[in-house]
């Protein structure tokens, strides 16, 4: 047996780690989500077409035939047909629910949507008696919403999904509805993304009423009491003990990331 040299098995654990990387890599990850939940209609669509053009054309004739193979025309038209239309919101739905977003539905909706947005307003039909192509407004040929505007789905529910995504989650643009949302968690990472303000309670009394920044300054005294600050928290307070002109009050991973590249910046300006 030919003995593999070091040389080659290095290349091949580099590439291992890359492909894994790449595989992990949260696009490609949804796309392959995506096409893995459609997939059941891309197989019915593939036995409609065979029974169409093999089986029903050897037992079948006439106008028999033509009767039986409707119904495989059909659900073509519903599966095949409709790429594009099935692509873009499960995208839009997968890349959402991969990136934590709370409502992958409203993505979905926002990439179908954007999608017939930017379908043509007019298209060319040709009559079924034939002729010269009539201009139309207001249709959707299965042309564009096929297999051949399959690459078109699934770019823009990408990008669809991506602006969308990033838009909800400009606070400046939330619609503040008045409501107070009561959230009882040990987990300080939750509780530190997406409350306003903190209630800890020890022993039947409360313990601290304030904001987040303000009580996870006090993450001794948590510990104590058996609750812990987010890992953010405890990540500042290393670096910062480690010389790093940081704020050991970030508590969520964007304070952090803000302040960890201020710094950086500040030393090799």
């Amino acid at each position: 047996m030919k003995e593999v040299s070091f040389q080659e098995s290095k290349f091949v654990e580099k590439f291992t780690i890359f492909a894994s990387k790449m595989g992990n890599e949260i696009h490609l990850r949804s796309l392959r989500d995506a096409f893995a939940t459609i997939m059941p209609l891309y197989i019915l669509a593939g036995l409609a077409v065979l029974i169409n053009n093999t089986v029903f054309v050897w037992l079948l004739s006439g106008d028999t035939l033509t009767g039986a193979q409707y119904w495989g025309t059909v659900i073509t038209n519903g599966t095949l047909n409709i790429s594009s239309l099935l692509i873009a919101p499960v995208i839009g739905y997968c890349l959402s629910r991969n990136k934590g977003f709370d409502n992958p539905m409203a993505a979905a909706i926002v990439s179908l949507a954007a999608l017939v947005v930017m379908m043509p307003n007019v298209v060319s039909v040709t009559p079924l008696e034939g002729g010269e192509s009539v201009a139309v407004s207001g249709a959707l040929t299965f042309g564009n919403v096929g297999t051949q505007a399959m690459f078109a789905g699934v770019i823009i529910g990408l990008i669809a999904t991506e602006l969308f995504v990033w838009i909800s989650g400009i606070k400046k643009l939330q619609i503040e509805t008045g409501l107070t949302i009561l959230l009882v968690s040990h987990s300080m990472e939750d509780v530190a993304e997406y409350v306003d303000r903190i209630i800890v309670m020890n022993k039947g009394s409360v313990m601290y009423d304030d904001t987040p920044r303000e009580v996870f300054k006090h993450y001794k005294e948590l510990e104590e009491v058996g609750l812990a600050a987010p890992q953010v928290t405890y990540i500042m307070h290393d670096l910062k003990a480690r010389g790093a002109d940081v704020d050991v009050n970030a508590t969520t991973i964007e304070e952090a990331a803000e302040e960890i590249a201020r710094d950086w910046k500040s030393k090799n300006a």
